[in-house]
């Protein structure tokens, strides 16, 4: 059996909670009747305050493997960056009090003003801000691979090596290098050993106009679904992190239709995974 723990993301069930009908309590009851022991939850969907979140997860007997920020580093000017940095050090208060010892955390997002290596710039001038101070409070910034400026493996190991602290590490978004064109299980390989955290998450390709289609950077459209039932090769992504002694958590991210079911069915998919006997 895996020494990798199933975990579950609220985001895979944002559809409900943005429409109102599940609120932090009703998901830490799906988690529960589901089997599901780990969260991730992400700052901008709480309303509950640290102490009220800790005792709803403790209740439950559900940890909180990892706390999500939604930081932007890729800015026009100095006093702007400082006050992303401002933020991702309150992000890293959240994760501290609520038990997390992971934040995951974002590069910044492409705009008309930044060039390229401005905008790099600028996103290893905020890590290098909040490095002591997610150190001072024993928290890893766990950089996913999202987006123009940190979307390829080589791009997230680049940023995390130049600001080479152990409280800078890799969220593993298993799907999201396929919008960036980049094979899944041969990105996972490239950033094994910088994962602190990962995203457990499926696409399948699709018709450009299908509903909740997305393109990749080289035209090609994927939408959500199950795990197990797109281009993601799970099993092998799986063999690769454990290969690389990888024991974190894998945090289901489900985005697509139908997310009770389909959550529910990726759940199911990943725990046959981990309890295989042939994954390390």
């Amino acid at each position: 059996m895996s020494r990798m723990s199933l975990c579950l993301s609220m985001w895979s069930l944002q559809e409900l909670v943005t429409a109102g009908r599940m609120d932090l309590s009703g998901f830490l009851d799906y988690c529960l009747d589901n089997g599901v022991a780990e969260v991730e939850l992400l700052e901008f969907m709480q309303e509950e305050s640290p102490a009220e979140t800790r005792a709803m997860l403790a209740s439950r007997g559900i940890r909180a493997g990892a706390w999500s920020a939604a930081n932007n580093f890729v800015q026009p000017d100095s006093a702007a960056l400082r006050e992303q940095v401002d933020g991702m050090k309150r992000s890293i208060d959240g994760a501290a009090e609520l038990g997390a010892p992971i934040l995951r955390v974002f590069s910044g997002d492409e705009h008309p003003d930044a060039k390229y290596e401005d905008g790099l710039k600028r996103i290893l001038e905020g890590f290098a801000a909040c490095e002591p101070y997610a150190r001072e409070a024993r928290v890893v910034m766990a950089l996913e691979n999202h987006g123009v400026f940190a979307g390829r493996s080589a791009q997230v190991n680049h940023i995390i090596s130049s600001i080479a602290s152990p409280w800078l590490r890799a969220t593993l978004d298993t799907a999201n290098f396929l919008f960036v064109d980049e094979e899944p299980l041969a990105a996972a390989r490239n950033l094994a050993t910088s994962a602190a955290w990962v995203h457990a998450k499926d696409y399948a390709p699709c018709a450009p106009d299908a509903e909740g289609a997305w393109p990749s950077l080289a035209g090609r459209y994927y939408e959500g679904c199950a795990l197990g039932d797109g281009s993601v090769d799970l099993p092998g992504i799986v063999r690769a992190l454990g290969a690389a002694g990888y024991t974190g958590g894998l945090s289901i991210e489900y985005e697509g239709p139908n997310p009770l079911f389909n959550t529910k069915r990726s759940i199911a998919f990943l725990k046959s995974i981990l309890n295989s006997p042939g994954e390390v």
